[in-house]
């Protein structure tokens, strides 16, 4: 609700690097209060954003002959898009990523009492929802990175063999790290509570010095993004600034082989858990989290689309200086042309970026 309200609303927020100063948008707004309200308490929120992209998607398909319009009508699909990823990343790890904590738990004692006997059959059905949701948060990382890309000027798209690498690179220290945090639970109980905590403190710690906010210069509504991106890397790393990821990326995923190794190798020797397996567990979780490092390397270092980013894109500054320039020296009529179409391009992204509802500022 917050995120539509703020969305549609139109509250004064603080302008977009490439924007020259603050914006107070007055455009009518997509949506009424009312129907924020009423789709938010049947939980059907993310729906909005769906049908925004549909509709703006079927304005562009619908045979428009003013390309200005048409290209503001897809940027105004993508803009859709990339706030359905979004939310749908955000619900991935604040609600599915818990719960499979607790199903993983629930499902390991079960397992546990049952070893020598038949297992109930629910206990198939649970791991096979267990397996689907790991599936499906580690792709909502995929989608909601390519969604993003998609609608920044200054980024280039993800290939589909970029996104299976990371799509891989997610899925298996996701895994790892769920089932350190399932064992965490199965062993310490409600006492895993302060050991979160540990992790969160440490978290924002390495956050703020890595991937910290200008915090006079933000709105209340990235405030809250920051203190959800600390929550996230409870699960995973989540880069939600500009700049480089590399000691972002080292810094979280240290921790979390510190814990690991907590878990997995030095405790088990001082606390009584007979549990089956458990020497595999010990060594196949770290193999599986290395796996995954070792993936995410890979793709850094010879698949990631900023590779293929040989001539960057002109920014909002560059055609502004390419305008002012058009304006001081005389043209010919060759020029004339070249400077027309950069003059269509620089208002259309104006015109864009005053009718956009909200700008995401986190980015991987």
């Amino acid at each position: 609700m917050i995120w539509m309200l703020d969305d549609e609303m139109h509250w004064k927020r603080r302008a977009h690097p490439r924007r020259t100063g603050t914006i107070e948008l007055d455009r009518k707004r997509f949506i009424s209060v009312a129907k924020m309200t009423l789709l938010c308490g049947f939980q059907m929120g993310p729906l909005f954003w769906y049908y925004k992209a549909l509709y703006y998607g079927n304005l562009f398909r619908s045979g428009e002959k003013d390309d200005k319009l048409k290209r503001r009508h897809f940027m105004k699909m993508v803009e859709a898009e990339r706030d359905a990823t979004w939310l749908r990343f955000y619900e991935a790890f604040l609600e599915s990523a818990p719960q499979m904590i607790i199903q993983g738990s629930i499902a390991s004692r079960v397992f546990l009492e049952h070893f020598n006997d038949t297992f109930p059959f629910w206990l198939y059905f649970q791991s096979i929802s267990l397996f689907l949701s790991m599936i499906s948060i580690s792709w909502s990382v995929v989608v909601q990175n390519r969604s993003l890309r998609m609608i920044r000027d200054d980024k280039v798209n993800i290939w589909p063999h970029e996104a299976v690498l990371q799509f891989f690179w997610r899925f298996l220290t996701i895994l790892a790290r769920m089932i350190t945090l399932s064992a965490a639970v199965l062993v310490f109980g409600i006492y895993v509570i302060p050991l979160i905590i540990g992790h969160l403190i440490l978290t924002m710690i390495h956050l703020v010095f890595l991937q910290a906010l200008h915090i006079e210069n933000c709105t209340n509504v990235e405030k809250m993004l920051f203190a959800v991106n600390t929550f996230i890397h409870i699960f995973t790393p989540f880069n939600m600034a500009e700049g480089n990821t590399r000691y972002r990326y080292l810094a979280a995923y240290t921790l979390e082989f510190f814990e690991m190794m907590a878990i997995f190798l030095i405790l088990p020797n001082y606390i009584s858990i007979d549990f089956p397996y458990i020497e595999q567990l010990r060594l196949g979780v770290p193999v599986t989290f290395f796996l995954g490092i070792t993936i995410a390397i890979i793709y850094y270092n010879f698949f990631h689309p900023n590779r293929r980013q040989s001539v960057p894109t002109p920014s909002q500054f560059d055609l502004n200086l390419d305008l002012e320039n058009a304006q001081v020296f005389p043209k010919s009529s060759k020029e004339s042309s070249v400077g027309a179409r950069i003059e269509d391009v620089a208002d259309t992204l104006l015109e864009v970026e005053r009718e956009s509802e909200s700008e995401s500022e986190c980015h991987n």
